[in-house]
């Protein structure tokens, strides 16, 4: 438990979350079809989470760690989306990889509630960010189809997320 003071328990609830992530992924292969680039987009995204998150063993200190962990996965994730627009075709695989993602990473942070006692700072914003996540991936549901929904959804999310992470500035400074 001692570990898990100064944004510590940030990290592992990532490294969890992305671990987790890895495992669903090649279950994933039988359900993105002709949504091949969603599938692509989504290993990119963790394989790039995993060198960001090695990366922030240093700066892992009083919650600071967990505000610019997410910070730099999500500026990661910007310039990989735009790398994706000319292969995110048939959306579908899209929608449904992202769903069992966020399903997941729900079940991973009720988990978390226990181990975090000390880094309320990144609970709070992880769980403000999944509840967002689910709400955004809900209005999706209407326009994803042939591709363009699938691109529009990971934007959205990530516009959404970095949203979420500036109003979660203050409480993460106090983690």
């Amino acid at each position: 438990m001692a570990i898990l003071s100064k944004g510590l328990g940030a990290l592992l609830a990532l490294k969890w979350l992305f671990t987790s992530v890895c495992s669903i992924m090649p279950s994933q292969t039988g359900i993105v079809r002709k949504g091949f680039g969603a599938l692509l987009a989504l290993k990119w995204l963790f394989t790039s989470v995993h060198s960001i998150m090695i990366s922030q063993m240093a700066i892992m200190r009083k919650g600071f760690g967990a505000l610019v962990a997410p910070k730099w996965l999500f500026t990661f994730v910007r310039s990989i989306m735009a790398l994706q627009i000319g292969i995110v075709s048939k959306g579908l695989g899209a929608f449904l990889a992202l769903k069992r993602l966020f399903t997941s990473v729900c079940s991973i942070m009720i988990s978390q509630i226990g181990i975090l006692s000390k880094g309320k700072g990144a609970l709070l914003a992880l769980k403000c960010l999944f509840t967002n996540v689910h709400s955004i991936m809900i209005s999706q549901m209407a326009i994803l189809s042939k591709g363009l929904g699938a691109l529009l959804a990971l934007k959205w999310l990530f516009i959404g997320v970095f949203s979420i992470m500036l109003s979660q500035a203050r409480i993460l400074s106090k983690g």
